[in-house]
């Protein structure tokens, strides 16, 4: 049989471009990449074999018959690794360097071949795969076509695998993956239609070569603009220390104010900036050590103790405490920074991602320079966190929140004339979860409007079907987000609501704190006076706690100011603190404001109030927040406990 072999050619040049590459190039070394580097020896080898077989076939003449037998024997025995080496590369892309082979992987990946090896091994007394009859001639055996079963069984399970799996692949991956078996089918079709054209080695050689510049480029781990590593290397660097059972530690930097400074001075001076940033951690640390996260996040891994991350964390600190240079002018930065050490503070490399993302936002909120030393704790944190994030996404989606009423007391007319709508989270599995713990959560992810929307339609809903003014409730207290009072349409979207269930307007208080006019102060007083102009009030919330000031109460158009429950408790403490109380109370009065006081727990509280002109009190001595039901029968009881008394 005469052999066309120009493909073998090809794909022996390709392979030397792909070696080279990677000689010239370093690139992390991962399981993945073990996997890939096997699969390039095998076709190397089965190329090289299958070439030199061609050649000793036309010579064979000339040539020991035992010469022949051992190139066949070579190129069948790497040739036929070539499908279960796809196999077992589809299946390692698909799993965490952490992530172990099942049994069952193992033995569909190498049970087979071991049975292909054997039958191509005891061939000299078979003649099964293969034949050279007297005449030097070479005959293809029934054992060649199993062996192309096999491969295209290998082939397809690779496939299934990866459909199964594809949910654990990125995009690049799965492009990869497609085009790499379309070719491996396409050419063992023509190799099994067309024996003597060696085809199917150009057709692995192919795919690996698109392998190697998509997925298993070395480029594919770097910030290329910086010369150091990106994220995915640092992922899988950490992986293959933790399953070598290697300890290290992880610095993280956060380089404060970059994205300020490119609305002041442009990209091109952000790039130098971060360039800066990158040249130093190398120098300290050595260009393997050294990943970039995002624009202003960076990470090191440190093989060393406590003292030598300790060590490390103040020379970056000192750097940061001094000028960087853009366009030859000095630029000082912030510095956030957190640190900690596997196995100590994370136990796998899932764990340190987590704990490195969000040790190191909670050490930028904390302010320029911080230093978090995270643990397992804030690992914890960052777990109760999604859990609570993922419970709020579910109630907004079914509906599963709840809205409590606190009564609130009206000193002039000496019953209960309004109340404070408060929303209520249960999960079965996390119990009563607290609004302190899931606002800001909900703020965070964007989720504050929605929830916002969905109380104060569920209080519209709940005031008209009850007509609870007929039961002496006035109006119900709102609170809104600082998220909805900067929405452009917010006048719009809260009256269609109102209108929706044909309420009036002044049945509704919004209540809201200072922290909305720090985003828009411009944009809150415009839609704070539209809804003023139709009827709507407004109580400014927490005053006396910090967030709210006097400048606040003069430029906004408040109707109600709430005095924050610390103020009244530090005054029954502090002679100090009842003479700001007793002036506050008396200033607003001056202003013309209506006065409630929260957190009211006490007998000796409210008469203190009461002496000093609050308007209106709010409070575990007075009610608890009920639930909607609970509430309803309250005040019904409350009109009647009125009735009787005015008898």
């Amino acid at each position: 049989m005469s052999f066309v072999y120009h493909f073998d050619i090809a794909a022996l040049c390709l392979a030397v471009v792909i070696i080279i590459e990677y000689l010239i190039r370093a690139t992390i070394k991962s399981r993945q990449t073990n996997a890939f580097l096997n699969l390039l020896f095998a076709a190397t080898t089965a190329t090289m074999f299958d070439l030199g077989s061609c050649f000793a076939l036309e010579y064979a003449d000339v040539l020991p018959l035992w010469f022949n037998h051992f190139l066949l024997l070579g190129f069948n025995i790497f040739y036929h690794g070539l499908a279960p080496l796809y196999l077992y590369y589809m299946i390692v892309s698909s799993k965490t360097d952490e992530e172990r082979f099942k049994t069952s992987e193992y033995l569909l990946v190498f049970v087979p071949y071991s049975l292909d090896v054997l039958m191509v091994l005891t061939n000299g007394l078979t003649h099964f795969v293969y034949n050279i009859d007297e005449n030097f001639v070479y005959h293809t055996g029934f054992g060649a076509y199993i062996s192309y079963g096999l491969a295209f069984v290998y082939l397809a399970l690779g496939v299934v695998y990866f459909v199964k799996r594809r949910k654990n692949l990125h995009g690049r991956q799965i492009m990869n993956m497609i085009v790499y078996s379309a070719i491996l089918f396409l050419s063992l079709f023509i190799q099994l239609t067309h024996p003597s054209v060696l085809v199917v080695d150009f057709g692995v050689m192919l795919s690996i070569l698109i392998m190697a510049y998509t997925m298993e480029s070395p480029a594919y781990y770097e910030e290329q603009q910086l010369g150091i590593y990106n994220r995915l290397a640092f992922e899988t660097f950490t992986s293959n220390l933790i399953a070598n059972g290697k300890q290290f530690a992880v610095v993280g930097i956060k380089a404060e104010g970059l994205s300020d400074f490119r609305q002041l001075v442009g990209i091109g001076s952000v790039s130098q900036l971060r360039n800066e940033i990158a040249k130093y951690l190398v120098s300290i640390m050595g260009r393997p050590n050294v990943f970039s996260f995002t624009e202003s996040r960076f990470a090191i891994i440190v093989d060393g103790g406590e003292s030598e991350v300790e060590m490390i964390t103040k020379k970056i600190r000192r750097r940061f405490d001094n000028p960087f240079m853009a366009n030859e002018e000095g630029i000082r930065l912030g510095c956030s920074m957190c640190r900690f050490a596997f196995p100590r503070d994370a136990q796998s490399t899932e764990s340190v991602m987590n704990l490195l993302e969000y040790s190191l936002t909670k050490a930028s909120e904390s302010g320029k320079d911080a230093v978090i030393v995270a643990d397992t704790a804030l690992l914890e944190e960052r777990r109760r966190t999604t859990q609570v994030l993922r419970i709020l996404k579910k109630a907004l989606a079914e509906n599963r929140f709840s809205v409590y009423y606190q009564p609130i007391y009206s000193v002039e007319n000496r019953r209960f004339t309004s109340a404070e709508a408060l929303l209520r989270l249960y999960d079965d599995d996390f119990g009563f979860i607290s609004p302190e713990e899931f606002v800001p959560i909900a703020e965070k992810n964007g989720l504050i409007v929605k929830i916002g929307e969905y109380v104060f339609r569920e209080v519209c809903k709940f005031i008209s079907t009850n007509k609870i003014w007929e039961k002496g409730i006035e109006h119900i207290d709102v609170n809104l987000s600082p998220m909805q009072c900067l929405q452009d349409d917010l006048h719009e979207r809260l009256t269609s609501i109102m209108d929706e269930h044909k309420l009036d307007y002044s049945r509704i208080s919004l209540e809201i704190n200072e922290t909305a006019s720090l985003v828009s102060a411009k944009l809150l007083r415009q839609n704070m006076q539209r809804m003023t102009d139709s009827g709507i009030r407004f109580s400014l919330d927490d005053y006396g706690s910090g967030f709210a000031n006097l400048t606040t109460v003069v430029e906004y158009p408040f109707s109600i100011v709430k005095l924050d429950k610390k103020m009244l408790w530090n005054a029954m403490k502090s002679d100090k603190a009842m003479t700001v109380l007793r002036q506050t109370i008396r200033m607003m009065k001056q202003l013309s404001l209506e006065l409630i006081a929260e957190g009211v727990e006490t007998e000796e509280q409210a008469q203190l109030l009461a002496y000093y002109g609050c308007d209106f009190f709010q409070g575990y001595y007075y009610a608890k927040p009920q639930n909607a039901e609970s509430f309803l029968k309250f005040i019904e009881n409350n009109m009647d406990a009125k009735e009787e008394e005015a008898i």
